[in-house]
């Protein structure tokens, strides 16, 4: 990965947009 910063860039993004898609499914449930 520290060979690719782009690529570790991108798991990184890829990662912050699942858990922010878990805690918006999750607001989402709460609320109903």
């Amino acid at each position: 990965l520290a060979e690719n910063p782009i690529s570790c860039v991108a798991l990184g993004a890829g990662t912050v947009l699942d858990n922010i898609h878990v805690l918006r499914s999750g607001l989402v449930s709460s609320y109903k």
